[in-house]
């Protein structure tokens, strides 16, 4: 019946006999949200979801504009090498061909310390955030993004673009890892996995915007050209800024910190005074950090991430995010740059690409309906096969040098990011945020972005010397490497992936204590609904 999960909670959270909430009650509540359907929760917390209310800036902006920071950063860091205004200049001339070109030592630095700007920016906000809170993390970084873009616009040599990229690339990795927390910490248990492939969504259409950006001036043979398009960047600094003062602090944050007061308040931000449900909700993040204190230090640090049961936890995010990498993930964001190369016309590949980054969102769209059903470790597996499967097809077309055989490289190269940004990549910015307790999801974000950008920046240096005619020259047939990684990625992932679709913090704590196999995470929920009955 479907309104029962709905008057369970509203049962549950209107009962307030005194100011302490007791654990029964607690895990009541938690039950009853657990067992609603997605559609049941959007309609017990519609005051979160109306967009046109009010409040739902205060969940929604700061994540959301967090990830249209990411989205335009990445893709314009990568396609502007493709614009002929940016080659002449800081390009070299090939003088056999009469040419301009971009040597592979740059090009791969470029794309290199922008993922080791990522990986120093995610470490910096992790220590931060922990300390003076998210939102002032933020603060801080859409400030040096205001620098950096400052030097990107003003670049006159490939040593100072350089320095601004690998500026802005600890931008992105900042303001990634803040992002993805705050809306883990604010996100009701339904509609967790949503929000958080939401924030997949904005990040792949601003991807898709950014390098329309770029296709509109790819003809503009002026360096005014690609210093628009890196100059947009301060429009997003300041979003974040206003972002920022718009949210309330994280009350999941304010709680760690003992500021209980501050941390109610929140939670009145975020839900409205007049809320019922606010008195339960604060006492779970109370009862959820009281339970990880008893198992751990008082105080959360860098070094309990290696300890215990969170050692496994933290191995599980880091190789999560290493593997959209390994699996091929900087092959198809150079995708532009390597089909110009093998011989197809410029705005064609950008007219493709822009397409397969739309298709991308609508696979978002679709794993809103789709992906609780579905479940995170499922779908992380079907994207690991399919993205073997297309990688494999993408090489075979290599060993053919027709029109017809490279759109259709271009064509399964785009669509392959479209299934990633759903099965791979977006699952992986899903679950990550998931997996990590209360106390240490900050710390943990921080090393998964950390990961993520290390992994980033290997195999974005290695990538170019494999397809490049200067180099391996392996060209479309590259996808045979990655072909092989994604096998090796997907037999670890059978053992070490877990399920976290519609289990609460508690849950997937208790079954790391446990030392339940990750495949069968599934059957923790049961068992500590059966537990809290008694």
């Amino acid at each position: 019946m479907p309104e029962d999960k709905v008057e369970a909670i509203e049962h549950v959270e209107s009962s307030r006999h005194d100011a302490t909430v007791n654990e029964k009650a607690i895990a009541d509540f938690l039950n009853a949200e657990k067992e609603m359907t997605t559609w049941q929760a959007v309609r017990a917390h519609r005051r979160l979801l109306l967009f046109a209310a009010y409040r739902v800036t205060h969940l929604a902006i700061l994540p959301f504009v967090c990830a249209s920071n990411y989205g335009y950063d990445t893709v314009s860091n990568g396609s502007s090498i493709a614009m002929p205004a940016f080659i002449m200049s800081f390009g070299a001339m090939n003088h056999a061909t009469g040419s301009m070109y971009l040597p592979s030592i740059w090009t791969s630095l470029w794309t290199s310390m922008t993922n080791l700007g990522q990986a120093l920016g995610s470490l910096i906000a992790g220590f931060l955030a922990e300390r003076i809170g998210r939102r002032w993390t933020a603060v801080s970084l859409a400030i040096l993004s205001i620098v950096g873009t400052f030097i990107l616009v003003f670049s006159s040599t490939r040593g100072m673009l350089l320095v601004g990229k690998t500026i802005n690339g600890a931008v992105v990795g900042g303001l990634m890892a803040i992002g993805t927390t705050y809306a883990a910490d604010v996100a009701p248990i339904k509609l967790r996995g949503a929000l958080l492939q939401a924030i997949v969504f904005f990040g792949v259409a601003m991807q898709g915007v950014s390098l329309g950006i770029v296709r509109a001036f790819i003809l503009d043979m002026r360096p005014l050209a690609w210093k628009i398009v890196f100059g947009i960047q301060w429009a997003f600094a300041t979003l974040v800024l206003i972002a920022a003062f718009l949210v309330p602090e994280s009350p999941v944050f304010y709680v760690a910190h003992g500021k209980h007061d501050k941390a109610q308040s929140a939670l009145r931000r975020l839900h409205g005074s007049s809320d019922q449900y606010l008195h339960i909700r604060y006492g779970a993040i109370v009862h959820a950090l009281d339970e990880e204190r008893k198992q751990q230090s008082e105080s959360a640090s860098w070094p309990e991430l290696f300890k215990g049961c969170n050692l496994k936890r933290t191995i599980t995010i880091g190789f999560i995010m290493f593997s959209t990498s390994a699996i091929g993930v900087p092959f198809l964001t150079q995708n532009i740059y390597f089909l110009i190369t093998v011989g197809l016309n410029v705005t064609s590949v950008f007219d493709i690409g822009i397409g397969g980054f739309f298709l991308g969102c609508l696979f978002v769209m679709l794993g809103w309906l789709s992906n609780e059903g579905i479940g995170r470790r499922r779908l992380w597996l079907w994207g690991l096969i399919g993205n073997f499967l297309c990688m494999v097809t993408i090489s075979a077309f290599g060993f053919s040098t027709t029109k017809a055989s490279q759109l259709a490289i271009a064509v399964i190269m785009n669509v392959l990011i479209s299934y990633g940004v759903y099965a791979t990549v977006g699952v992986a910015w899903t679950i990550c945020p998931e997996i990590s307790s209360h106390r240490l999801r900050q710390y943990s974000q921080s090393v998964a972005f950390i990961v993520g950008a290390v992994g980033g920046w290997l195999f974005n240096f290695i990538t170019p010397y494999m397809y490049n005619v200067d180099s391996g020259n392996l060209g479309a047939k590259t996808g045979f490497v990655y072909a092989g990684l994604t096998v090796v990625v997907a037999v670890i992932s059978w053992f070490l992936v877990p399920e976290t679709a519609g289990l609460s913090v508690e849950d997937i704590d208790r079954a790391y204590e446990m030392g339940t196999a990750p495949r069968h995470f599934k059957s923790a929920k049961a068992t500590v609904s059966a537990e809290s009955g008694h």
